[in-house]
């Protein structure tokens, strides 16, 4: 009966998504955040915030985890906590569309964006990203693999990727709250959606609709 939904903030890429309208750290605003959902109440309310392009929105271990893409690089895996606060557009590990890497102030600081709603030094604290691509990788949708039909990725949280045409294996703590190990797998294709079937063969959605199914020959 409880559903959430993730929201971006409907802009172009202009200025890299930093907009003077800020709705990502706006109240008032459903955009930007992640909206839970009671179906049985017809209620809903702003579940967390912060953020500038959600992709995919998922449960692992019982943890609802999201996915959210960073301007040029700063691609990210969140920990979806109530009432948390992810940064948008105050803080980013991407860095704007018109710098190159070796440039000087490759993202703005607090203090440049102190006039943004929600982006004043030291009176908010915003939720680090469980992880944090340093390159663009189009991060997509994840879901938990808990099959024996690919035994080694069983427990494994598995990230598809856009840009990067992959799939990343990845390992978490026993806390479930820190990376120890991935393993990028390329597939060759933009992957939009994932599900496991209930053989434990791994289905994923490319573009313009294509399925494809990953499974032991």
């Amino acid at each position: 009966n409880i559903f959430y939904v993730s929201t971006g903030i409907f802009q172009s890429p202009v200025n890299s998504g930093i907009i003077k309208e800020n709705w990502s750290q706006k109240n008032n605003s459903s955009f930007g955040k992640i909206i839970k959902i009671n179906s049985l109440t017809n209620k809903s309310e702003i579940f967390a915030k912060g953020f500038r392009n959600p992709q995919g929105l998922f449960f692992y271990k019982e943890k609802l985890l999201g996915t959210d893409h960073g301007p040029k690089g700063g691609d990210e895996i969140n920990i979806i906590k109530y009432n948390s606060n992810y940064g948008w557009p105050c803080k980013s590990y991407g860095i704007l569309y018109s710098k190159k890497v070796d440039d000087k102030n490759l993202y703005p600081t607090l203090d440049s964006l102190k006039e943004f709603e929600g982006c004043k030094k030291n009176v908010v604290l915003f939720t680090e990203p469980l992880y944090a691509f340093s390159n663009s990788v189009g991060i997509s949708q994840g879901i938990e693999y808990n099959s024996n039909y690919f035994y080694n990725f069983k427990n494994n949280l598995l990230v598809s990727t856009l840009k990067g045409k992959s799939l990343y294996r990845i390992i978490l703590n026993n806390n479930n709250d820190k990376i120890i190990q991935m393993e990028q797998i390329y597939l060759k294709k933009r992957i939009r959606d994932l599900l496991v079937t209930n053989l434990g063969k791994i289905v994923f959605i490319s573009d313009k609709g294509f399925i494809n199914i990953i499974e032991l020959i």
